[in-house]
């Protein structure tokens, strides 16, 4: 799971957290892990926003962090529902910077720069057209995923090669869903690769 910190304005943060759910304590009671160590008083009382990929589709509610305590040095954050889990259709994805093989159908192979729930760049040879649709597939490291897509923007970079930006339209649950989740994955791999 992800969530997003409340200012003081009543926004949210444009940063996201990565967390795992630890233990269930009641229907509206979760204990979460937290992705910051040292600041114990950073969390306590703030209003989060978060958000769990499912298969059948990405989830969202709002909870308060009622209590931070540390256990076998790790901090946890015991957090409160305070209203329902909606199915939501997000706009705003985090991007993931990587380098993934892709294939465009009609054009060839390519490289992603970054990846999202709703489209990715791309470095290519070729140049296909501003608002061209186009389909092809992205290889997961492992997990092949099938994508309807409409160029959006088109720029060369340093190396004379063609920056493509794709936007995912449309694109079903299942295939947004798998995205998403191995970006989170990815996430939490940095996450757990930077704490001991």
């Amino acid at each position: 799971m992800e969530f997003k910190v409340s200012n003081k304005d009543g926004s949210y943060s444009k940063n996201c957290f990565i967390s795992q759910v630890q233990d269930i304590i009641s229907d509206k009671d979760l204990l979460i892990s937290s992705p910051i160590i040292d600041e114990t008083k950073y969390f306590l009382y703030k209003t989060i926003e978060i958000t769990i990929p499912k298969k059948t589709g990405v989830y969202s509610a709002h909870a308060k962090i009622i209590k931070v305590f540390i256990e076998k040095q790790q901090l946890f954050l015991h957090i409160q529902i305070i209203d329902n889990f909606v199915r939501v259709q997000r706009r705003e994805f985090f991007r993931l910077s990587i380098n993934l093989k892709a294939i465009i159908n009609g054009y060839g192979s390519c490289e992603t720069i970054d990846i999202s729930g709703n489209g990715m760049a791309v470095k290519a040879d070729f140049k296909p057209y501003i608002n061209q649709q186009i389909t092809g597939q992205i290889d997961l490291e492992g997990v092949n995923v099938v994508f309807i897509g409409t160029v959006v923007r088109r720029e060369k970079s340093s190396d004379s090669q063609n920056i493509i930006c794709i936007h995912f339209n449309p694109i079903d649950d299942e295939t947004q869903d798998a995205i998403v989740r191995f970006i989170h994955n990815k996430q939490l791999s940095t996450v757990n690769n930077i704490i001991p």
